[in-house]
């Protein structure tokens, strides 16, 4: 059996090695895992369950669309593993690229599905370098600029800090991980592991789970001055319009009265116009671990039509 402790790329024949990871020989065996007395007959509620892989496999596409483009999807086929305390699924990741590799010289296709591998949670050598390792350290936090990046990031790190950013801090892929560690959420489902060959190389308990949790909640602004987009307005006051800050979109009711009173005078809105506004956010957990946003805009100040700039829209507005 190979070394696992070894890089993907520090034997002569890294064609290979990347392809039995991909493909699940038993040389090279990927699988994650969820460990806890609920497991002790190594079953599952099937809707946890899928909601845990789905989780885990849309986060793997992601980082291999991010890193080797649309064309790359990485399809995951699972078989369980029932034990004493614990449910192990082996992954065998069914992209065509796979079985072509032994063609491939030393290419920034293999070094990019190597990396994948790497920062997914599946090379022993690199553990403590991938996106679950950071997920734990910041608490689900992203990355931003006021990181210590320096203490981040060993000279050792398998890919380049700046491309690994990018990647965690993508909402797609922060969605998807949060997804599969859902299950964790469950009573009596303690941890989710990523292993080689039964080795585990990351692991998250419940108690990292609850710590992103509540760093989440603490991030939310209750109510923050904005300048939104309008993408659709909405000219009946009980429907949401739909909003974008900074190119993120989403849904929320307008209860500034001074705004309802100029539309029923026949004012209108629509796509391109920026509204100056106060904007108020509520989060709640539901008992899947999703969390639930419910923003509402409670003041506009100001608007700018798409054709120029309309100073004090309102002028009793803030009065």
């Amino acid at each position: 059996m190979p070394d696992q402790n070894e890089s993907l790329f520090d034997t002569e024949n890294p064609q290979e090695k990347v392809r039995r990871r991909l493909s699940g020989t038993n040389a090279d065996r990927l699988s994650i895992a969820y460990r806890g007395s609920a497991l002790d007959q190594g079953s599952m509620d099937a809707i946890l369950l899928s909601d845990g892989l789905k989780g885990f496999a849309r986060c793997l596409n992601r980082v291999a669309e991010m890193r080797l483009g649309s064309q790359s999807e990485f399809r995951v086929e699972v078989e369980g593993e029932p034990q004493a305390g614990s449910l192990e699924l082996v992954l065998r990741f069914l992209n065509p690229l796979a079985e072509n590799l032994r063609q491939l010289g030393k290419s920034e296709l293999l070094v990019g599905i190597g990396l994948i591998l790497s920062i997914s949670g599946f090379t022993l050598k690199d553990a403590g370098k991938t996106l679950i390792a950071f997920y734990k350290k910041l608490r689900g936090r992203a990355i931003t600029n006021e990181t210590d990046l320096k203490g981040l990031f060993p000279s050792d790190f398998p890919m380049d800090p700046a491309e690994f950013v990018k990647i965690y801090n993508d909402p797609e892929v922060q969605t998807a991980l949060r997804a599969a560690l859902r299950p964790v959420r469950q009573k009596g489902i303690e941890s989710f592991e990523t292993r080689v060959n039964r080795k585990p190389v990351e692991s998250v308990a419940k108690a990292d789970v609850e710590a992103a949790d509540a760093a989440e909640m603490e991030a939310i602004v209750s109510d923050e001055e904005k300048v939104l987009d309008v993408e659709k307005a909405s000219f009946v006051p009980h429907l949401a319009w739909h909003l974008s800050d900074h190119g993120k979109p989403f849904d929320a009711k307008i209860e500034d009265p001074v705004l309802w009173r100029h539309v029923e005078l026949g004012d209108r809105f629509g796509y391109g116009d920026k509204l100056h506004v106060t904007l108020h956010t509520e989060a709640e957990r539901e008992s899947n671990g999703r969390l639930q946003i419910t923003r509402t805009v409670t003041k506009v100040h100001r608007i700018e039509r798409s054709t120029g700039v309309q100073k004090n829209l309102f002028p009793d507005a803030d009065q």
